[in-house]
């Protein structure tokens, strides 16, 4: 079990490799992603497991315990920024991972309740039968399959939606052009910016403040996205009208999805449908790049929608320590 960060800063390079090596992990489980947190959001108490078979990493759990009313609860590192939380276990490997992870979990003293949340549908979890009676449905994910060529996407559309993408493009001609950019190292600190203002912007027409208000999550992503960005992790998009950033997208693309994290644009071009525009480029390069899917993660929010995604369910495991204990100590 470890707990200092700078013990946990240590298996970066060995993370790495695991994430790489395990086809179920989300970019939520690199270790761009978990250390940029725990940096940005200091959990009081970590607990992290790792499993090793000769020195390789091949198994790791990123546990913290956090105090919720009377309960010392054992939850994910993670929470609140991530859509997809999980354990990252080496292909083949999963259930005698998970058995040590149960056993770790039970000679751990300082947790009364496991909470698990925002677990994917292909997470290594389920192969564990004995978490099975405390896994509940928890939220939704919208998911589009991607096929091979946008021509086949746009025939899924209805004739009003292939309508209303022409038309859009027509306003962006008459308004003098767009120019869809994507960031390098050079010019990331420019587009979190502009990702940061215009979502600022579209909230605020709304009269909320959006996720991105938060202080410590503008400050982690300032650090995670230039991490994310050398390995290969995020793609960050912005249309620009006229000399002025119109909307952004903050992308993740890994393996064969494209996770679309985080969007914004300014209510002044609205009349331009630039949110519209600027995802269809976005789902444009993950066809191109040979993705067989985009998901759109938590919530249900119109734009979602209007791409006729399939719904998902992300589950939750919920337990107190006395129903998992027996369990773990076995």
């Amino acid at each position: 079990m470890l707990r200092k960060p700078e013990e946990i800063e240590a298996l970066a390079g060995d993370w790495r490799q695991l994430f790489l090596d395990c086809p179920a992990a989300t970019p939520f489980q690199s270790p761009e992603w978990v250390l940029s947190w725990i940096e940005v959001f200091c959990p009081a108490q970590i607990a992290l497991i790792e499993v090793r078979d000769h020195g390789r990493l091949v198994g790791l759990a990123p546990f913290l315990i956090y105090a919720r009313d009377s309960q010392l609860v054992l939850a994910f590192t993670g929470g609140g920024v991530s859509d997809y939380l999980d354990v990252v276990a080496a292909p083949g490997r999963e259930l005698r991972i998970l058995q040590i992870m149960r056993r770790s979990l039970g000679a751990e003293p300082g947790w009364t309740n496991l909470d698990l949340t925002d677990i994917p549908p292909h997470s290594p979890l389920f192969r564990a039968v004995e978490f099975e009676p405390f896994i509940v449905p928890h939220d939704h994910s919208s998911v589009l399959p991607l096929p091979a060529t946008m021509e086949a996407l746009l025939e899924r559309f209805s004739k009003c939606q292939r309508g209303n993408l022409r038309n859009a493009r027509a306003r962006l001609a008459r308004a003098g052009g767009g120019f869809f950019e994507l960031a390098a190292p050079a010019t990331l600190e420019e587009f979190l910016d502009d990702l940061f203002r215009v979502h600022r912007l579209r909230w605020s027409k709304a009269g909320q403040a959006g996720v991105l208000a938060d202080e410590r999550i503008k400050a982690f992503h300032a650090l995670a996205a230039p991490r994310l960005l050398a390995c290969g992790l995020l793609r960050l998009y912005r249309l620009r009208v006229d000399g002025r950033t119109a909307a952004a997208v903050y992308a993740l693309f890994h393996r064969a999805t494209a996770y679309c994290y985080v969007q914004g644009f300014d209510p002044e071009f609205s009349f331009l449908s630039p949110g519209n525009l600027l995802l269809y480029r976005v789902i444009e390069d993950a066809i191109q790049s040979g993705l067989t899917s985009f998901d759109f993660l938590r919530g249900q929010e119109n734009y979602k929608l209007h791409w006729r995604p399939e719904m998902r369910t992300t589950w939750r495991v919920a337990a107190g320590r006395d129903e998992l204990v027996p369990v773990a100590a076995d």
